[in-house]
């Protein structure tokens, strides 16, 4: 998992082994100080606000995409769980995290794991759904010369629903024809003004899939098999940034938020 957490602070260490000695008041007392100086530590205001201006700080102009942002969660600590946390974390554990889908998709988690430690990105669905057309192995896919790419320097997902639908996918069991033939055309294309089509051609190495509009050709996504490579940002030590926070911030509201749980039981 992608994720900064704090554990194991010695002073509530120190205190939790004097519990069996204090009544039981004064014992859940301590647990909710723990667990609201931890909540409020990983919060918008504090971590996740701080891990999102550290996005926007290290990544080119406009950054990274609302969605991922968005998706940077907190984890709850017991006995302050909401919606949305992601699984118990015990009264001393809270943090901050990526979410994470599992095999379903690509994930927040799946986008900025290679940024913060290097190597190779997670196969996309649509890369995925492309594997067995015109050639193609599983293949990872890079916008080629001509494609058009949003603010954030992504091909948008219209593009993509128009690639997989005129050369169509095991998935969405839709009849092609190889070889230069064309498939025959949607109703969306057919009432285009310019007649739209795509085919796929070896190139090197890998596939080039090109697009075709009225008489305008335009080399539109690279499909290779080599995994791309990421360099590790290191101005983003998401670990770093993250747990230097929140232990600064846990010793400067733990004792206030203590004295405020024992004077409600005087």
């Amino acid at each position: 998992m992608l994720a900064v957490k704090v554990e194991g602070l010695s002073e509530f260490d120190r205190k939790v082994r004097k519990l069996a000695e204090m009544p039981d008041a004064i014992a859940r007392s301590i647990n909710f100080a723990v667990a609201d100086t931890l909540d409020e530590v990983a919060g918008k205001r504090a971590g996740q606000g701080l891990m999102a201006a550290a996005v926007d700080r290290v990544f080119d102009s406009p950054g990274v995409t609302p969605y991922i942002k968005r998706n940077l969660k907190k984890r709850y600590p017991t006995g302050r769980a909401r919606p949305g946390f992601m699984e118990p974390a015990g009264p001393s554990k809270a943090g901050i995290y990526y979410e994470f889908f599992g095999n379903n998709g690509l994930s927040p988690e799946d986008v900025m794991k290679p940024h913060v430690f290097g190597g190779g990105r997670k196969v996309k669905p649509f890369e995925r759904r492309l594997r067995g057309v015109g050639g193609l192995g599983l293949s990872y896919g890079m916008p080629g010369k001509d494609a058009k790419l949003t603010k954030y320097g992504n091909m948008s997902g219209a593009q993509i629903s128009q690639m997989l639908s005129y050369l169509g996918t095991v998935e969405t069991a839709q009849s092609y024809q190889r070889g230069g033939k064309e498939r025959k055309q949607t109703r969306g294309m057919r009432k285009a003004k310019k007649p739209v089509s795509f085919y796929i051609v070896k190139k090197g190495s890998g596939r080039l899939i090109i697009r075709r509009i009225g008489d305008k050709t335009e080399r539109f996504m690279f499909m290779t098999e080599k995994t791309p490579q990421y360099r590790k940002r290191v101005k983003y030590d998401f670990f770093e940034i993250g747990s230097g926070h929140m232990l600064r911030e846990f010793n400067r509201l733990w004792p206030e938020k203590l004295f405020r749980e024992l004077k409600a039981i005087e």
